[in-house]
């Protein structure tokens, strides 16, 4: 028989065999059976219960399509799949389409029942084993945890890993604190991160706050001592592949009080999370400021908001310095808002009208343009020489395999590491971003805006 061989390298388990281990299985059987490989797969690293795997999933397609391929052949069933239903599934897909499914290890091959009984079986049982992992990997977690200790990972900001213990650092818990003490005084998540930035505070990564960075820390309980483990359960469609994750029920999860020092205390959190749940609840403002993160402060550089002032039973709206509004020593005036919409709106309707606004867009595009090209070019150009390299080594290393100088091992680990490289290149070549643009078309469209705002101006006199 003709067939694709299929290896893989567990993720979660270190000491499972090697792919060239699986791959020199699968060959002495197919010598001793006299089978002939067409083609082999490889994924490494992949789990067979949840990660996606590329080549698996290019196999299973290239087996079936295939006329000149009659099966599938694995060093044993766990190799092509850990999650019972996806590997049920798609062992029948490969029936259906007369392909085998062979293993170097086990008696699998035959067609009748008392055989796919037992294929089905070792499918559930390899999922069973993987469950079973999983379960050990939580219990390990939870004695890890009762003995106070960091299961893994980066630490989150305000702590440190000494020990295999959570402590704290003492600067990034400051940030910490501001974060948590802000959000109680309502300020805004943009003030939040500008007055972070400002101060030289960073993320653990080292990069600027954003506000997905304020979200996290917000979620997350071990700045009040607690550590959760389990809170998200993964499960993965055997006919769409699809992988989908969900929360927890809390009664699912593994949770300990006091496993680690705090940086907040337990009133100032729930404190926040209120505030947090009238936010997400809470309507959009009636007033919209159409200049907030355009205006910049010309004496301390902060961004102006917007802001408002209730006096004498009437509301009034400008835009003021963030800098100022945080009481960090700017004393800018304040600019009132309609004030400056309205000076802001004439001064573009003007540009619009007298062709400027077109103008500026036009020569942007093109200049947008003329880069783009250039560094398109040079660095696809660049990709090709690799590539092309690359070609003449898999040559080279084909004329090595002729000429007995390479193994037939060694030949497909050089066309697996260079088609692996290849298709990295190919992936990283660049697509044209060429803003594609009628200007005419442009052009029209700006009169006809300008000749439209003069007809509402012409309305509002007539009112």
């Amino acid at each position: 028989m003709k067939l694709y061989a299929y290896a893989r390298y567990s993720s979660e388990n270190q000491r499972m065999e090697s792919i060239d281990e699986q791959l020199r299985e699968i060959q002495d059987y197919c010598n001793k059976h006299k089978h002939i490989i067409l083609k082999s797969y490889c994924d490494y690293a992949k789990s067979g219960k949840y990660d996606t795997r590329p080549e698996y999933e290019k196999m299973l397609q290239d087996c079936i399509l295939d006329n000149n391929c009659d099966g599938v052949i694995v060093f044993d069933i766990t190799r092509f799949s850990r999650g019972g239903e996806i590997g049920i599934v798609d062992s029948v897909r490969l029936t259906q389409h007369n392909k085998i499914l062979l293993s170097a290890t086990e008696q699998i091959s035959s067609d009748d029942f008392a055989s796919k009984i037992m294929k089905y079986f070792k499918f559930l049982m390899a999922e069973e084993d993987i469950t079973k992992l999983s379960n050990n990997v939580k219990r390990g977690k939870r004695e890890t945890a009762l003995a106070k200790e960091w299961n893994g990972g980066t630490a989150p900001l305000g702590y440190d890993v000494i020990d295999k213990k959570l402590v704290v650092n003492k600067k990034e818990a400051e940030a910490i604190r501001i974060i948590f003490n802000r959000v109680a005084k309502r300020y805004s998540y943009s003030m939040i991160i500008e007055e972070l930035n400002n101060l030289g505070y960073r993320t653990k990564s080292g990069n600027l706050f954003k506000k997905t960075s304020i979200h996290e820390i917000l979620n997350n309980k071990k700045y009040i001592g607690v550590l959760e483990y389990g809170k998200i359960i993964t499960t993965k469609d055997p006919f769409t592949k699809t992988v989908t994750t969900r929360q927890a029920n809390t009664e699912d999860m593994i949770i300990f009080e006091n496993a680690i020092e705090p940086i907040i205390d337990k009133d100032l959190w729930e404190q926040v999370q209120r505030i947090k749940g009238q936010r997400k609840h809470s309507t959009k403002a009636k007033v919209k400021y159409n200049l907030t993160g355009k205006l910049i402060c010309g004496v301390c550089g902060s961004s102006y908001v917007g802001s408002s002032m209730k006096t004498h039973n009437r509301r009034d709206y400008f835009y003021i310095c963030s800098g100022k509004k945080n009481h960090n020593g700017c004393n800018n005036r304040n600019i009132v808002k309609d004030r400056l919409e309205n000076v802001v709106s004439d001064i573009v309707i003007q540009e619009l009208k007298n062709g400027n606004l077109y103008n500026e867009i036009s020569n942007i595009i093109d200049s947008y343009n003329a880069k783009d090209n250039d560094l398109i070019d040079k660095t696809n150009k660049d990709i090709d020489k690799k590539i092309n390299k690359l070609m003449v080594r898999l040559n080279k290393a084909k004329e090595a395999y002729l000429n007995n100088v390479f193994s037939l091992n060694e030949y497909r680990e050089e066309q697996y590491q260079a088609n692996k490289q290849i298709e990295l290149l190919k992936s990283q070549k660049i697509l044209s971003n060429k803003i594609n643009i009628n200007k005419k078309m442009l052009k029209l469209a700006f009169e006809l805006l300008a000749e439209q705002i003069d007809n509402n101006t012409a309305l509002e006199l007539c009112d």
